[in-house]
């Protein structure tokens, strides 16, 4: 069974019941809503289409928001698109205009006033560079040094710069209201530079009845990379977002980045999703390239939990071909022998210790599976940060919780029913899991747990089950 867990764009590739429902079928746990597309009817419609899949599959699917963020883009064009040549001189200003190639629409007021004169400026995900080469009130007149096209309402990057835009602006703001009303999953909070981001979106979230949806810290800037040790303790996952990440850090460093921001995250033990562009050539292809192919493969070998696909399966020609795709890669993947239960970290905690234990218990007797009952998913968290070989079994109360933990590796969630005893808890958890197919009668089983059952942060319990 495969551990690393796929997330998929939604969009008009795969928007409804019939061209959704393979996707989830062929092993998409996330779907994934990005809010800079698209308006709320729309993001409503595709909400009811994941549930109504969600029902006629007979299992649960997660759903991910991923929020627009503060960003920098062009205005309006005359031609639609339009080409600047290397050399040439072009104006950016804030002033409301319809652009061309000598004088261009940006939609941050006070840029003269955050960056400086041989500031690089990054349009259209780096495809084009302008040197700032001096600052006129509000313009900032740049000099082209790779040119190409430029369509309309492009991205821009200002790698080093401190721009003066809020954490969330008001769209932001909007469209998490929006996200509590529709009972999502995750949040994704783009452009996160520092811890205090994070708690301030975590306040406004649990004040307009968001306590149960989790935030994930998409990792795009430097400032967030060289904050990210305190970032990890304030979020409840991590998106690796290489596309912005690519622009504002130097390309070369990535693939670096990459593997420490997945380790931080395996030791803090919160899931992690490795994002952009990991099959894009499928998007317009029907086989990826052995590039794509290694990348989604080291980077399961680097320790993610998931997998993101975007275009892929937003826009795609092929979204069920990339989908099956990625599943068999990360079969193929988590077959290597770097995979492997890691019990060197010396664990200071109840809980933490419990869980490791339990892990190792189980490779031991080489148990068929870890099973633990979970009321906020943090159990199960700890124990896949131990990567154990069995299957990781989590049953909560919680039907949020269950969709939550789609996203972490190696675990494989089920609703149950609130029973009064203990005993009655693990019965009906082992009960579950071998109608589903995870042992049979006579395998060993592992079960981590906390008594009092259902009280968070209370894992203390090691029990060793042979079912009957």
């Amino acid at each position: 069974m495969r551990k690393t867990k796929i997330v998929a764009t939604m969009g008009p590739s795969c928007n409804s019941s019939e061209t959704l429902s393979p996707l989830i079928s062929e092993g998409v746990d996330v779907v994934r809503l990005n809010m800079s597309h698209s308006g709320y009817e729309d993001h409503k419609k595709n909400i009811a289409t994941i549930r109504t899949v969600e029902k006629q599959l007979g299992r649960h699917v997660c759903i991910l928001g991923d929020l627009k963020g503060p960003e920098i883009r062009t205005g309006l064009l005359r031609e639609k698109e339009i080409t600047l040549e290397a050399g040439h001189l072009v104006t950016l200003t804030p002033d409301e205009h319809i652009g061309d190639a000598h004088r261009i629409h940006i939609t941050h007021p006070q840029l003269s006033e955050d960056i400086e004169m041989g500031q690089l400026v990054y349009m259209s995900d780096g495809a084009i560079t302008l040197y700032v080469e001096d600052i006129q009130g509000h313009d900032v007149l740049c000099r082209v040094e790779r040119g190409g096209k430029l369509g309309e309402t492009k991205g821009l990057n200002f790698p080093g710069a401190t721009l003066s835009l809020p954490f969330l602006m008001e769209k932001d703001y909007s469209d998490i209201k929006f996200l509590i009303e529709q009972n999502i999953d995750f949040i994704a909070a783009s452009f996160v530079r520092t811890a205090e981001d994070l708690i301030n979106i975590r306040k406004f979230m649990d004040d307009n009845g968001g306590e149960g949806i989790k935030v994930i810290a998409k990792i795009e800037t430097q400032q967030a990379v060289d904050n990210l040790d305190d970032i990890v303790f304030h979020c409840d996952g991590i998106m690796v977002a290489r596309g912005d990440l690519g622009v504002e850090i130097p390309i070369a460093d990535v693939p670096l980045v990459q593997k420490m921001i997945i380790a931080k995250s395996n030791k803090r033990g919160i899931p992690v999703i490795t994002a952009t562009q990991m099959l894009d050539s499928m998007t317009y292809n029907a086989y990826p390239t052995r590039a794509e192919v290694t990348d989604v493969a080291n980077a399961i070998i680097d320790g993610t939990d998931a997998i993101m696909l975007s275009g892929e399966t937003a826009i795609g020609k092929y979204p069920l071909l990339t989908v099956q795709t990625m599943h068999q890669l990360a079969i193929k993947a988590e077959t290597t022998g770097k995979l492997k239960l890691e019990m060197s970290q010396k664990e200071t905690s109840i809980s933490k210790a419990t869980s490791a234990a339990g892990c190792l218990l189980a490779s031991h007797l080489d148990a068929a599976a870890v099973i633990t009952v979970t009321s906020t998913g943090a159990t199960a968290c700890r124990i896949a940060r131990n990567r154990p070989q069995r299957p990781i079994i989590a049953c909560s109360i919680d039907q949020k919780v269950v969709r939550q933990l789609l996203l972490v590796w190696g675990v494989h969630p089920f609703y149950i029913k609130l029973q009064e005893h203990t005993d009655q808890i693990h019965y009906e958890s082992k009960n579950i899991a071998l109608k589903a197919g995870f042992f049979k009668s006579g395998d060993i089983v592992v079960i981590v747990s906390g008594i009092p059952v259902g009280v968070a942060g209370s894992t203390n319990t090691i029990k060793v089950d042979r079912i009957e």
